[in-house]
């Protein structure tokens, strides 16, 4: 997947989305919402660069919900 653009890596995996049974689909929706509460748990408020840390995280988040709502869809 490191190889891959995004155009080529959403391709390769909605493929896979295409194929995949009703339970595969419901873990990788479960798991990407565990991964937004594990990345929004890891910023850390104590430190100065907290607003850096929450919108690198955000980006990623946002990415999350944006797999997470085509594995739905």
């Amino acid at each position: 997947m490191d190889v891959l653009d995004e155009k080529e890596c959403r391709e390769f995996v909605m493929k896979d989305i295409k194929v995949a049974s009703y339970m595969y689909l419901i873990y990788s929706a479960f798991n990407a919402i565990n991964k937004i509460y594990a990345l929004e748990y890891s910023v850390n408020y104590s430190r100065d660069n907290y607003l850096k840390q929450t919108a690198i995280v955000r980006t990623k988040c946002r990415e999350l919900l944006e797999n997470a709502d085509i594995v739905m869809d």
